[in-house]
């Protein structure tokens, strides 16, 4: 394992605030963008670039081999935002619609300019670029804006890609038709009422779950316009089906999340790409006896909820030394060890996922839950997004400082083999601790960490 910072003005050193690969349905179907990373920040530009690799053998073991940026080509530069760009996701199926939102409210659908596109069309679509060095050119597809619109902090495609959700600052989520290019659904005061700053769609289709700086996790219900006896499939509302705030933890109630005061303006949950699992940021978990706050001390967490019960978490990571800020999945699914007798979750694959805090990223699976590396001191300023890329070797982040750092994996050797879902039995959808005692780790436990490493200095 390996990191690095890669030393360039992304963005005229601007603060980076997301970046996004293509997706491993779009790199298995080998679509054209399957090298493309894109990364926007506060400069109000999305840009994408082409990661060429390497391949590098570890001195000290060559049976160990890891890819790694040999160099990166800037391809382009798209302008079409007033102020700054806060999330950009490609499309789940094909990779081939980009997706981004920011300050000025609007989402900003963007497609690659091919040859006959760029005949037919250039007279009505408006193509954007801004530097002579571009290599290719994009233009907007489409732009959707609801009635009332405000900042978006984050979105996520439908796992079919026929919808987009937003988290706004209004405190709300809104849903835009990609197909119609409408505006659907806004959710009410009954949900947020602060900033939302993370929102995902649940990769099974049935609920989208969103984060705020009120301390809650809402958890919507889809409805669906044939479930009123309607052939029609569109989404009709999302219903609240659970406002998470405090839970009973050692037989005291407490709150779960950071307030106002978590010093990020992001907090990206996610679900498994199996939709099994969901992961949420800035948790909060209560250490100490009594009810004497001399004695109660805070520490950071992340908690972990089944799909079955979104009330209660059924574990957590606990003792992190900075509120975690996003979540990412590894997108490939692993085989158990062969001495692993059991799992701490009961799955039947096993799921790599990463944790950034603001200046600090672990690695964990969820065989036992157990950091299986983390990497400290990458940025100067907080962290704002994670990403693997699509072979699951890499992790980009980016940060405030206007850098992105990457860290390479040997994957064979830190997860094991590579499985398929498609051969697994998952009509069972609930996933339940296996006979783990609660709490799911000892909370005076440190997190082991491995492999801290020191970037070189500039």
């Amino acid at each position: 394992m390996e990191a690095h910072i890669l030393q360039i003005y992304w963005h005229e050193s601007k603060p980076i605030y997301s970046l996004t690969f293509p997706t491993l349905s779009a790199y298995t179907s080998k679509n054209i963008h399957n090298d493309r990373l894109i990364t926007c920040g506060g400069d109000k530009k999305i840009r994408v670039w082409k990661f060429n690799l390497k391949t590098k053998q570890v001195k000290d073991n060559p049976d160990i081999v890891l890819q790694t940026v040999d160099s990166i080509d800037f391809l382009s530069s798209l302008i079409g935002f007033e102020q700054a760009v806060n999330v950009i996701r490609f499309n789940n199926s094909t990779g081939d619609i980009l997706a981004s939102a920011g300050d000025d409210g609007m989402v900003l659908l963007w497609k690659l300019c091919v040859e006959n596109e760029e005949k037919n069309q250039n007279n009505t679509i408006f193509r954007s670029t801004d530097d002579d060095e571009c290599k290719e050119s994009w233009y907007i597809w489409k732009k959707l804006r609801a009635p009332h619109s405000s900042e978006i902090y984050d979105l996520c495609w439908s796992p079919d890609d026929k919808y987009i959700v937003v988290g706004c600052m209004d405190n709300t989520l809104k849903i835009f038709d990609v197909v119609q290019g409408t505006f659907v659904f806004q959710t009410t005061n009954e949900g947020h009422c602060h900033y939302v700053q993370g929102v995902y769609w649940d990769p099974q289709d049935q609920y989208i779950v969103s984060m705020s700086a009120d301390r809650a996790m809402c958890v919507y219900k889809i409805i669906r316009n044939n479930e009123c006896n309607n052939n029609n499939n569109n989404i009709k509302e999302l219903k609240l089906q659970k406002k998470v705030i405090k839970a009973e933890i050692d037989h005291f109630m407490v709150s779960l999340f950071h307030n106002e005061t978590l010093p990020s303006f992001f907090r990206r949950l996610k679900f498994s790409p199996c939709g099994s699992l969901l992961i949420t940021p800035s948790g909060v978990m209560r250490q100490g006896t009594g009810n004497n706050n001399s004695t109660v001390n805070y520490i950071n967490t992340v908690y972990i909820f089944g799909r079955s019960n979104f009330k209660t978490p059924i574990g957590c990571i606990p003792n992190l030394p900075k509120p975690a800020i996003a979540i990412a999945f590894n997108p490939n699914f692993y085989e158990h060890s062969s001495n692993i007798t059991q799992s701490t979750i009961k799955l039947p694959y096993k799921l790599v996922f990463a944790v950034a805090t603001v200046n600090q990223v672990f690695i964990y699976d969820s065989a036992n839950l157990a950091c299986i590396a983390s990497v400290a001191n990458l940025h100067y300023s907080p962290i704002t997004d994670i990403c693997w890329n699509p072979s699951g070797n890499i992790i980009m982040i980016s940060s405030t400082d206007g850098f992105i750092s990457y860290i390479t994996l040997n994957c064979g050797k830190l997860f094991g083999k590579k499985t398929s879902l498609n051969q697994f039995d998952l009509e069972s959808k609930g996933t339940t601790p296996a006979n783990i005692p609660d709490p799911f780790l000892k909370k005076n436990e440190m997190v082991p960490a491995i492999n801290i490493l020191i970037p070189r200095k500039k």
